[in-house]
């Protein structure tokens, strides 16, 4: 009879994997599920390796490819937003009976995984955990951070409210600073609003958020990225602090110079961005809502040009003789 684990990280990236080890050092049984075998070699190999305040930690996990999953309690889902689908009809006959957990980037994700397994088995939130993946099942983390996580199901009976209590009190036992809030879209809103504006600009310039201030234009257009679609947040009903994301950009442009945003570690390595989850959500809700953000909608379509740029070039015609 397979073992069912205690947790089943889906996506085995930078976060994923802090999240896991983190887990399993606390005595979790935890299963570690990504797409390539890569991840797997790893771990059998010398384990799940977290690098934390100077020291090395060895953690023991179950890692494997989705065709090898075997039950779990809770499924936290780390994939990139457009991976989501695949990753969950892939894995629904082996964790059918999971509580889901998305704290993927973007909008809309709670609602994507609801669309798969329902509301009363969704937990939804936002992380800002630290985390460099240094090489498959070998990441490094420091400082502190928090996570945000709520059910999207009110019905006190739902498998989802029990689990997310537990889901909170174990990270924060493993050392992640996690807190229940209720309505935790206004927390996903305000990363996204950050993420918006300077994930799409780092990636377009191929330079880290300290670009942005040595070019003040670039500082600029962050700051009127973050009003433009902080409006579309606020008329979507979210409660936001627009000042926090203000500061949070000027952050990282002092304090992260060379940091590379996803987005941008995706253009860099030739693969699909979250950009639809961020600045297409936006420009989705934009338009439900009646209003203009023209500001973001550029974002979004130079970036989707920007990932079909290698696309483009490789239908290149070979050079003929001269």
């Amino acid at each position: 009879m397979a073992t069912t684990w205690d947790y089943t990280i889906v996506g085995a990236g930078a976060v994923g994997c802090v999240i896991g080890a983190r887990l399993a050092l606390l005595g979790k049984k935890v299963q570690l599920i990504n797409s390539s075998n890569a991840t797997a070699d790893a771990v059998r190999e010398h384990g799940l390796l977290l690098h934390v305040d100077g020291q090395t930690h060895r953690a023991d996990v179950r890692a494997c490819t989705p065709d090898q999953a075997q039950p779990t309690r809770v499924a936290i889902v780390l994939t990139k937003t457009h991976q989501l689908d695949s990753a969950v009809s892939a894995l629904l006959p082996a964790l059918a009976d999971a509580v889901w957990m998305t704290l993927q980037n973007g909008l809309g994700n709670g609602q994507r995984l609801a669309k798969w397994v329902g509301e009363d088995r969704v937990i939804h939130g936002v992380t800002m955990l630290p985390a460099v993946l240094n090489a498959p099942a070998d990441v490094s983390t420091h400082g502190s951070s928090l996570t945000w996580m709520g059910t999207m199901s009110d019905d006190i009976a739902a498998p989802a409210q029990a689990v997310c209590d537990m889901a909170v009190a174990d990270l924060v036992a493993a050392g992640i600073e996690a807190k229940r809030v209720d309505h935790v879209i206004n927390n996903i809103w305000q990363k996204a609003c950050f993420n918006s504006a300077m994930n799409g600009l780092c990636a377009l310039t191929q330079g880290g958020p300290g670009l942005m201030k040595y070019v003040p234009d670039g500082l600029a257009l962050a700051h009127e990225l973050v009003d433009e679609i902080s409006a579309v947040a606020i008329a979507d009903g979210a409660k936001i602090d627009v000042d926090q994301i203000h500061a949070l950009v000027n952050l990282g442009a002092e304090q992260h110079t060379y940091h590379k945003p996803s987005m941008l570690q995706d253009v860099l390595a030739q693969r699909l961005t979250e950009v639809e989850a961020l600045n297409g959500m936006v420009d989705e809700r934009a338009t439900a809502l009646g209003l203009e953000a023209p500001m973001n909608r550029m974002m979004l379509r130079l970036i989707r040009i920007r990932e079909r740029s290698p696309e483009f070039w490789a239908k290149q015609p070979a050079a003929k003789g001269h």
